[in-house]
């Protein structure tokens, strides 16, 4: 939804640097405030009170002011709740008025995506808070007694990288020390069909235009099928190369749905920029997030260029209810808090690629999976609900396949997983590009001269490379590491993957 910046105290230059480089977060207007003891400011798309809903928004008695990025979905329901009297159609009004009842533990009430700035003028204090999953991105930087946020790593001046670091998902701080913890009290209640198709009603945006991501696999079909029942006409968007299986199964899910749908074919000769635009845009060189980061830019890309600003899709389905293949063998034992692990970890994986490759396209991408009640239903299922393990074969998913065949045909329900950037035909396509640029003695050279880098392929070396030309010296290894919170290193566990390890990020 949006770009956001903050200063504790003003910082003028570091404000009109970070609203330069996130333009592309919003591109419908720019505004800042300067307080005496901070600045707030705002790259805005547009998407909610779009007439009266201009940020920074602020309390009608002046004292708190607020931007924020992402949507909230219960916003309605917290205004009839308390009493609000809300004075425009944007979302994000609620923050003020659930601060000033509330304290520090407002956000314990919101339900969304999120990255939040307050300034509090009675206090004296800025207060930034990140959504529970880290759906939406925010970093800080703290030198001396100076704070500043931005939603992306390179909002901050070169000079500063080394030392950004991410504000931790679920928490609230502030600047006179205060933080808290987002505690949701909510119950694992209701039909999986329900609470999900209750959430995708809840995140179409009702003045914008918007669509879904199909790859035509269970995951985005589902987020489909419950979008047609809560819309008239529904777009669907997807990528591949001509032969693809996600462009044969996107267009049978959409003939079978009735969508408007949209194809966008992979085109060879452009792959080599689109790299580096992915590159840039997640500040990653890891080779999932790179290739799958190419698939999502360009039907971002082809969204836009419809006039989307908004769409669904199936992200966090596979963390939820374990549809990787490694969780094949997995025994159940561990796979619940293998899950738990994998969650922890989507704000710095599938969630960063996502935000970074559709807002580099002035697109906000939602997630019905990642709704606090859909969360809370899957871990409370027991492991056989999320692989069925009988005679001698497993089904992956099981309770999200089972619910899919209550409204989707059994073949589209059923559908056999593969990783979006084999269904797209991207893999072949970006490997054999690789496998022509970086041979064994270039690649070997390359890992040589940097030694504290993983480089174990010609796609890691490649992505490497544009990593490195694109962000030089201004990465610090303090917030880049191999995996941000260590957790594919620790050896207790013979079960953690080290396929899915999330790579350096540089936002």
């Amino acid at each position: 939804m949006c770009g956001i910046v903050a200063a504790y105290p003003p910082d003028d230059e570091f404000t009109d640097f970070a609203l330069a480089r996130q333009s592309k977060r919003g591109p419908d207007d720019t505004a800042a405030v300067d307080l005496d003891f901070c600045s707030l400011a705002v790259n805005r798309l547009a998407i909610s009170g779009i007439l009266n809903g201009d940020q920074p928004l602020t309390s009608e008695d002046g004292s708190v002011v607020v931007v924020f990025n992402g949507a909230l979905y219960n916003s309605g329901k917290l205004g009839l709740k308390y009493g609000f009297d809300f004075r425009s159609m944007n979302d994000g009004e609620v923050i003020h008025f659930l601060y000033q009842k509330f304290g520090l533990a407002f956000a314990d009430h919101l339900e969304g995506m999120y990255a939040i700035c307050i300034a509090d003028r009675e206090r004296r204090e800025m207060i930034v808070a990140a959504d529970p999953i880290g759906i939406k991105p925010v970093y800080w930087h703290d030198e001396g007694e100076r704070r500043r946020v931005a939603s992306t790593v390179d909002a901050f001046p070169p000079r500063l990288r080394p030392d950004v670091r991410r504000v931790p998902p679920g928490v609230v701080w502030s600047t006179s020390g205060g933080a808290r913890r987002i505690v949701h009290e909510y119950a694992a209640e209701g039909d999986l069909g329900e609470l999900l198709s209750r959430s995708v009603a809840e995140q179409i945006p009702a003045e914008v235009p918007w669509g879904c991501m199909l790859s035509g696999g269970v995951d985005s079909s589902l987020i489909a099928r419950f979008a047609t029942d809560a819309a008239p006409e529904v777009h669907t968007f997807t990528c591949g190369t001509p032969n693809s299986t996600d462009l044969h199964a996107a267009r049978d899910v959409a003939g079978v749905l009735g969508t408007v749908h949209h194809e966008t074919l992979v085109d060879p000769d452009e792959l080599p920029e689109l790299v580096d635009r992915v590159v840039e845009a997640t500040g990653s060189f890891e080779r999932w997030t790179v290739m799958a980061g190419v698939g999502t830019y360009l039907t971002a890309r082809s969204a836009h260029r419809e006039g989307v600003k908004v769409l669904l899709s199936g992200e966090g389905a596979d963390e939820l209810f374990a549809g990787y293949d490694e969780f094949q063998d997995v025994p159940e034992p561990f796979l619940d808090g293998l899950l738990v692990h994998y969650q922890a970890d989507l704000g710095v994986s599938e969630c960063l690629r996502l935000d970074r490759c559709t807002m580099a396209n002035s697109v906000e991408a939602r997630v019905p999976f990642l709704n606090t009640r859909v969360i809370r239903h899957a871990r409370s299922l027991p492991a056989d609900d999320k692989i069925r393990r009988a005679g001698g074969t497993s089904t992956r998913k099981f309770a999200l396949r089972h619910a899919a065949e209550a409204v989707l045909p059994q073949r589209i329900a059923q559908r056999t997983k593969e990783e979006f950037t084999n269904g797209s035909g991207l893999t072949d396509e970006l490997r054999g590009l690789a496998d022509k640029r970086y041979p064994p003695a270039r690649l070997a050279e390359l890992a040589e001269a940097n030694p504290s880098f993983s480089l174990p392929d010609p796609l890691t070396g490649w992505f490497f490379e544009r990593w490195r030309a694109i962000y030089g010296s201004t990465i610090g290894d303090a917030w880049t590491p191999m995996v941000e919170r260590g957790l594919f290193r620790q050896p207790w566990n013979p079960y953690l993957p080290s396929a899915r390890e999330t790579g350096r990020y540089a936002g």
